[in-house]
């Protein structure tokens, strides 16, 4: 399995009691001298991911400009086709991120209660929202709040929890692999302890 994160950041794959064994990760760089990317260099970014066989993609950035809605809509279902999870930030400050609110993706929202390694699933409308926590790995004598901190944290710590069912879904089609993983994760079906390989449908098994 390969795990890409970008645009520094690599997401832990081992956040406590979730544990992907199996994960390569890879760093992809998308920043020069400044924080902030083009809607075209994100694009080429999640394509190149594509092309060279990540099977899922930590996405810290996103935009918030809905000029840039069409052609994340056309790469995160290409991504989607071709069996790549992306994961990304749903919203930032209240307000719709791309690509992380498109269908194609799995969308996540902060949330500063749910316990670090774990994640919870809520209802928002007619969607099924994976919620986690934005605080990353603790320092040793280091404060939480005193750290970095934020929705890019919760989307790395959903992107480890989902290599590990990655795993444990087992082999199959990448589209459907992803899709299940997707499922799992949105629906809540995934359980810290579940150590164990999943059901075809997704759901832990007894």
């Amino acid at each position: 399995m390969r795990v890409t994160g970008f645009p520094s950041s690599i997401p832990s794959c081992t956040p406590g009691r979730w544990v992907a064994s199996g994960a390569d990760c890879y760093a992809l760089k998308v920043f020069d001298d400044a924080l902030r990317a083009t809607g075209t260099a994100l694009v080429a970014a999640i394509d190149w991911c594509v092309g060279n066989g990540m099977d899922i993609v930590n996405l810290s950035l996103g935009s918030t400009n809905p000029k840039h809605e069409a052609a994340l809509t056309r790469v995160a279902e290409r991504a989607q086709s071709a069996g790549v999870l992306l994961v990304a930030a749903r919203s930032a400050g209240g307000v719709a991120c791309y690509p992380g609110c498109l269908a194609a993706v799995l969308g996540v929202e902060l949330d500063w209660d749910c316990p670090r390694d774990s994640y919870r699933s809520r209802r928002l409308g007619d969607e099924d929202v994976v919620h986690a926590s934005g605080f990353p790995r603790p320092i040793t004598g280091v404060e939480p709040r005193r750290n970095l901190l934020g929705v890019s944290f919760a989307v790395a710590n959903v992107t480890g929890i989902a290599a590990r069912v990655w795993e444990a879904v087992g082999a199959g089609p990448g589209r459907g692999r992803c899709l299940l993983v997707r499922q799992a994760l949105e629906r809540g079906w995934v359980r810290p302890e579940a150590a164990m390989p999943l059901a075809a449908d997704g759901r832990p098994r007894p």
